[in-house]
């Protein structure tokens, strides 16, 4: 396992919390930056950064998980995507959310960049606050 570059790197450790707390604001409360891995398939990605740090684990298991892997980009799904996280989380599939409901977030944003092969890096923003429709 690779640890993220934040925890190696205090200016970008820096940046994710700058980022997390211009955006608390609007409820955000963790950031996960997750990227294919250079050595595995169009379904394999590991995190790049996750903050708070404490958050390790469920990042790591958000990018072990198929969820919004190679067939969600495969099916034309949108970029940009919001999700309550306990509408599925008692699919036994679905620990990541599991994990994310743990810590007290209710809801994500995801954002990718597509990448060729399709590949993608992937920006997740989590809130404790639960969004509406």
């Amino acid at each position: 396992m690779t640890l993220p570059v934040n925890f190696d790197s205090l200016s970008v450790d820096a940046l994710m919390a700058d980022w997390v707390a211009a955006l608390c604001d609007q409820g955000v409360a963790s950031v996960v930056v997750l990227g294919p891995d250079p050595a595995g398939g169009r379904d394999d990605r590991q995190v790049l950064a996750v903050h708070p740090p404490r958050l390790l684990g469920a990042a790591q298991a958000l990018a072990e998980s198929h969820d919004f892997g190679a067939s969600w980009r495969d099916s034309d799904a949108p970029l940009v995507v919001w999700q309550d996280l306990a509408r599925a989380a008692l699919d036994q599939t679905c620990r990541w959310r599991r994990l994310w409901l743990a810590h007290g977030q209710q809801t994500l944003v995801r954002v990718a960049f597509g990448l060729p092969a399709g590949r993608a890096f992937e920006c997740f923003l989590f809130s404790p606050r639960r969004f509406a429709n």
